[in-house]
């Protein structure tokens, strides 16, 4: 999978609990969208003794990912420690691109938060893809 589709999906992942929680601050563990985290797996097994390089990539990758939304002014949150985002809220503009029903999902008459939602529920990668591709378009 590219880097772009792999963007996508963790986007609608994390944007559609964060409207599925908001105006809740909440945790965003990057463990809890699927990402290893590398130094939890080296303490937990020390027999291997070694750290998997495509989970540090992905711990990164997640934490990236989220420093993205927040320079773009979708989401506040503060970094306790790689992987893990603490006090993670939608911004103002966060939550009214998400309101939004744009002429592509038009549909459903569902909101883009709404879709991102039903999306992430029913582990849908392309339709997760493809709304955030629309959320991220109304930046």
């Amino acid at each position: 999978m590219n880097n772009i589709d792999k963007f996508d999906i963790l986007v609608g992942k994390i944007l559609a609990k964060l409207y599925s929680e908001f105006p809740r601050k909440t945790i965003i563990k990057a463990t809890d969208f699927g990402v290893k985290n590398p130094v939890e797996d080296y303490l937990s097994n020390l027999d291997a003794k070694t750290i998997e390089q495509n989970s540090a990539e992905d711990l990164h990758f997640f934490d990236d990912t989220l420093k993205f939304l927040i320079d773009e002014n979708m989401i506040v949150a503060k970094q306790n420690t790689i992987g893990i985002f603490y006090d993670t809220r939608l911004t103002s503009k966060g939550l009214k691109i998400l309101k939004k029903i744009p002429n592509s999902i038009n549909e459903s008459a569902s909101s883009v938060g709404e879709w991102l939602k039903s999306s992430a529920k029913i582990l849908n990668d392309e339709a997760l893809k493809k709304v955030a591709s629309v959320a991220l378009g109304m930046l």
